[in-house]
């Protein structure tokens, strides 16, 4: 730095110039600052995670204002169908099903193949219960019956009546708007977080984005700051960064699903994890994809196990397309057996109303059709029956059930197979309280919690089905009780 820059004018060029220092990010001068709002508690994000946080600090008292970057509330939460695991439920007890959070924890875990943080894994099973119990308070309506998900050594998870947005974000925004102490700013962008001079934060600088300018107002949360912005699976840009491979592949979750509010936390310090692991989904369901042969289209080869998990799965679809540099999705073929062998005898009826299977009456039609080196093409299906009858897949070590048949069998069927980013797995690290870590010290960020999709290493490489509720639901809980322990111990 030039001796003759003063440290207070290069602070002031680097805020203009839009740079961050850390200096600058953190420390506010608090006594000099003016106060647009102020507040007890700004929870940014109105999903399912902020929601159950503004309702626990407002219905005790606490003067809550929660901030929404866009113009209606819920976020990619009402986009689900929020199913839950949830351990020792009134449902399970009823089923007479025996459950422990510590069989919870152990297949989460392993879902996450011990990536995961297994001390979150076992404090979101504890409280499960209890979570659950206060979004039912507050108008949540669930079915009596619980399920067998896969990967799950029990059934456990319940289901909301009418889905997630009608059956629980609809009830409980309802219940929220009715509480006198709450507010609710849409359009508002979080941006700055402000930190006194001993490095607590003590609120945010945030723009509005239905204003002609881009002004700046400043919010005062006195008792904490809690983020529940959710995931980055629509932000293309950082997302890439992170994994090269997710570049092209469209995203299920809310549009507005990007990385801005993380950025601005680890910018003020908090720890990122886990930011290159992502979840997939698939347009048809997984048990289908093991009846069928997949062909990356452009070079006419099989390259993956098609009863591979959904995990492994994706990133085979989308190294095979990387490596072979091309933007067109793999197919899967059928014979009239494996359809026939689908556990749903409706799909086919389904799939063909939706457009989303092609039939053919023969194997070179098919071929013709994908434009397909149709030579290359049936030597493929050759090599791929011949390991089906002896039992024995030398390529790719696919298991041969009795179920699945070699393709021999006319007609034909084709689908493309399409991997969609549903979950991102990275965010900020907290602790068990669900206070945000800072980077260089491995301590919690006085007043900074965070909760939910905005959080990292609680899911690992992959999130268990039906999990992803339950981690909104107890940290949105847990952030909020820590933020009305603050007001009472100080």
């Amino acid at each position: 730095m030039n001796k003759n820059i003063s440290r207070r004018n290069f602070l002031k060029t680097t805020a203009l110039l839009g740079i961050s220092s850390t200096l600058n990010a953190n420390h506010t001068d608090e006594d000099n600052l003016l106060w647009d709002e102020e507040v007890d508690v700004i929870v940014v994000g109105s999903g399912l995670a902020g929601t159950v946080s503004s309702i626990y600090c407002a219905q005790n008292d606490l003067k809550t204002l929660m901030i929404e970057k866009n113009s209606r509330v819920g976020g990619s939460s009402i986009l689900s169908t929020l199913e839950m695991a949830i351990v020792n439920s009134p449902m399970q007890k009823k089923a007479n099903i025996s459950d422990t959070p510590e069989l919870l924890a152990k297949d989460m875990a392993k879902a996450g193949r011990g990536l995961n943080h297994y001390e979150h894994s076992l404090n979101i099973a504890k409280n499960s219960t209890r979570a659950m119990a206060f979004i039912a308070s507050k108008g949540a309506n669930f079915h009596q019956k619980i399920k067998l998900d896969k990967g799950h050594s029990v059934a456990r998870t319940i289901c909301p009546i009418n889905g997630g947005a009608k059956g629980v974000m609809k009830p409980l925004h309802k219940f929220l708007f009715s509480l006198k102490k709450f507010s609710l700013h849409v359009n508002t962008q979080a941006q700055t977080i402000l930190k006194d001079a001993k490095g607590n934060v003590i609120g945010l600088e945030v723009i509005k984005k239905n204003t002609s300018t881009s002004k700046l107002y400043r919010y005062k949360a006195k008792a904490g700051v809690i983020y529940a912005t959710g995931g980055y699976s629509r932000d293309q840009s950082f997302r890439t960064i992170q994994n090269p491979l997710v570049k092209n592949i469209n995203s299920s979750t809310h549009k507005e699903a990007k990385a801005d509010s993380l950025k601005y936390m680890i910018q003020s310090g908090a720890t990122p994890v886990h930011l290159s692991l992502m979840r997939f989904a698939f347009s048809i369901p997984m048990d289908i994809m093991k009846y069928g042969c997949m062909l990356n289209v452009k070079t006419t080869s099989r390259f993956v196990d098609e009863s591979s998990s959904r995990q492994e799965l994706a990133k085979a679809i989308l190294m095979s397309m990387s490596q072979s540099k091309t933007k067109k999705h793999p197919i899967i073929i059928y014979d009239t057996n494996g359809v026939n062998s689908f556990s749903d005898n409706s799909l086919l009826k389904k799939y063909f109303k939706q457009k989303i299977i092609k039939k053919f009456s023969s194997l070179e039609e098919l071929g013709t059709y994908y434009e397909l080196d149709n030579e290359k093409f049936l030597k493929e299906i050759i090599f791929y029956n011949g390991y089906v009858k002896s039992g024995v897949d030398k390529a790719f070590g696919k298991n041969f059930t009795n179920k699945i048949k070699d393709i021999t069998k006319a007609p034909y069927y084709t689908m493309e197979v399409i991997p969609k980013l549903n979950y991102t797995q990275g965010g900020v690290l907290i602790d068990t309280k669900a206070r945000v870590i800072d980077i260089m010290t491995n301590q919690p960020i006085k007043g900074l919690y965070a909760a939910g999709e905005a959080t990292g290493g609680i899911h690992g490489y992959s999130r268990l089905i039906s999990c992803s509720t339950p981690d909104c639901l107890v940290y949105g809980l847990i952030a909020a009780e820590e933020v009305l322990k603050n007001t009472q111990n100080n």
